[in-house]
């Protein structure tokens, strides 16, 4: 979430009701500009805003699919939608994701939502095992640890503290360990 937009409009009367609504909303979204390369679902919002279903209140979400408006903006909006929220576009303008390759004998662990980094709780070098904290990620106002699902070394990690991260994006990577008993060994 990038940002919100919020309009409003008495319910009804020459200055009320869902009409002002969508022109306030429509002249909200047409001086908005978001810059840097990450896409954003600013035409499908201007599209939806434009469809004479929200303007007579009849649009829901399951209007996306194009059965109860006008489908030309249902088709256009959904190609929009799907190349805002791809994560190769993530990918492409941050330089990480799902394109970064593990190297043999090791795993990526990766960010399973787009969220804040609160904490990393690992060191390269260090050993981890099944279940141990790596990092906490804030997102939706609450806290997600991940942990290893494997155990092994780490050896690289590719975020700290109050970096934002994509869903899928690597976090840290790990070496894997060729079973519990050597990584107890290494340990001592």
């Amino acid at each position: 979430l990038l940002a919100k937009v919020i309009v409003s409009a008495p319910l009804g009367g020459p200055d009320g009701g869902m009409e002002v609504l969508s022109r306030r909303l429509s002249a909200a979204l047409r001086e908005y500009h978001i810059g840097g390369t990450v896409g954003t679902n600013l035409a499908l919002l201007r599209g939806v805003v434009a469809s004479p279903h929200f303007v007579r209140g009849e649009f829901t979400t399951g209007s996306l699919d194009g059965s109860s408006w006008d489908s030309a903006v249902a088709s256009r909006s959904a190609v929009l939608l799907d190349a805002a929220f791809d994560l190769g576009n993530v990918i492409r303008a941050t330089g990480h994701g799902s394109a970064d390759p593990e190297p043999e004998g090791c795993l990526w662990v990766r960010s399973p939502m787009q969220a804040q980094v609160v904490s990393v709780g690992v060191a390269v070098g260090d050993l981890v095992r099944v279940g141990q904290e790596i990092a906490v990620l804030g997102a939706m106002k609450m806290e997600h640890v991940v942990t290893a699902s494997r155990s092994g070394r780490i050896v690289d990690i590719k975020v700290q503290r109050l970096h934002t991260v994509a869903e899928d994006q690597p976090l840290v990577l790990v070496e894997l360990a060729a079973d519990e008993s050597t990584l107890h060994q290494d340990q001592t």
